[in-house]
């Protein structure tokens, strides 16, 4: 089984961090209201999720809205309608791009500024080949999902979608921090050295109430690396949504394999396993381990699922992890879901008790970041 595993990572491969991407048949849900007429758009993501979740539930996989929120829920995001979030039509008009910031396999992101007001930068994420159905697919959940989700502090903004000529332009908010994979260990740059701790655990802390919020409405991103947290200065975002689950998928019955190695949760990688929100948690304890330890001598993609599946030996040198840091990365590795923490849970931690407060973040931010 890891062969045939192994062989299929190297085959969908690009660099050294492949990512996986099979296919299943698509769970969308029937999107139509009672009598045949589309509900209303104009939804959004409630700013504060039903007082039984605000509670936190004691596991992942009890974590389901109250009945009425549910459906709430349901109806508003199933009242997005793509023609009113996606404009057919090019952006160029409008925006001037001005130089690629960052390259990937589903598209480039480039910084520009609005035409009417230059003095506006934004950032556009440019996807390719729409015209293949499985990009398609992922490009238009990547903007429903950011349309859904935008009010959240700690989630990326988007600001507009075109779709023209076989590409769709995402306009989103610009964060001239750039990504946290500028000082990941796992990018052979320089790591958290250049970065105060205080600083960084106030990144963690709030990729973890954009997970928590996510979780709450049993959504999963499916993809938490340094690469996908951007920092700004008002503090750090998750972006790219395009293999994130949508709202309306039942928790804990996904079986479509996402993730980018070595981030990418056990039970994501077994061939029949189902998994649910969890898979986020172990990804963001990866990442906790990405920012401060080398990855462990040898282990390459290649040999990774060898390694880890055979002998659930860690990718990386846990022991340059900082003490205060340990809690919480094994409180996200667990090899079982069950034993996982959740989000909330994470939070609470004492570690998050040293993050700088938003006063002291900014003051850092502008004395450590020029834009890109």
């Amino acid at each position: 089984m890891f062969l045939a595993m192994a062989s299929n990572f190297r085959r969908g491969s690009k660099g050294n961090s492949p990512i996986i991407k099979r296919n299943s048949k698509g769970d969308s849900p029937n999107t139509r209201s009672r009598g045949g007429k589309s509900p209303q758009p104009k939804a959004r993501a409630p700013d504060v999720p039903p007082p039984e979740q605000q509670q936190g539930s004691p596991r992942f996989l009890s974590l389901r809205p109250h009945r009425k929120a549910s459906k709430a829920l349901n109806y508003q995001y199933a009242a997005l309608k793509n023609d009113d979030i996606i404009q057919k039509r090019s952006p160029v008009s409008e925006y001037n791009i001005q130089e690629l910031v960052a390259a990937g396999q589903c598209g480039s992101v480039f910084r520009a500024t609005c035409t009417k007001d230059e003095s506006r930068v934004v950032a556009i994420k440019v996807i390719h080949k729409i015209y293949n159905p499985r990009v398609k697919k992922q490009a238009v959940r990547e903007v429903r999902m950011l349309s859904f989700l935008n009010r959240h502090d700690n989630i990326v903004k988007m600001e507009a979608a075109f779709k023209f000529d076989g590409t769709m332009h995402i306009v989103m908010e610009y964060l001239p921090g750039g990504s946290l994979e500028r000082f990941s260990k796992t990018n052979g740059s320089m790591g958290v050295a250049e970065l105060p701790t205080h600083f960084l655990i106030r990144i963690l802390a709030d990729i973890l109430r954009a997970l928590n919020y996510l979780h709450l409405f049993n959504i999963i991103h499916r993809d938490i690396k340094p690469g996908n947290v951007l920092i700004g200065p008002e503090g750090a975002k998750i972006t790219d949504f395009n293999m994130s689950t949508e709202p309306l998928a039942n928790p804990g019955l996904h079986k479509t394999r996402y993730g980018t190695l070595p981030f990418v949760a056990p039970e994501c990688l077994a061939e029949v396993a189902q998994y649910g929100v969890p898979v986020d948690i172990w990804s963001f304890g990866m990442l906790v381990a990405s920012v401060w330890c080398n990855p462990s001598p040898g282990c390459t993609p290649e040999t990774f699922l060898y390694e880890f599946m055979a002998n659930q030996s860690p990718w990386f040198n846990i022991d340059e992890l900082v003490p205060e840091a340990k809690s919480i990365y094994f409180g996200c590795a667990a090899w079982s879901p069950e034993n996982r923490k959740t989000a909330s849970e994470l939070l609470t931690d004492p570690f998050f008790g040293q993050a700088f407060s938003s006063d002291e973040y900014r003051k850092h931010y502008n004395g450590l970041f020029m834009p890109l």
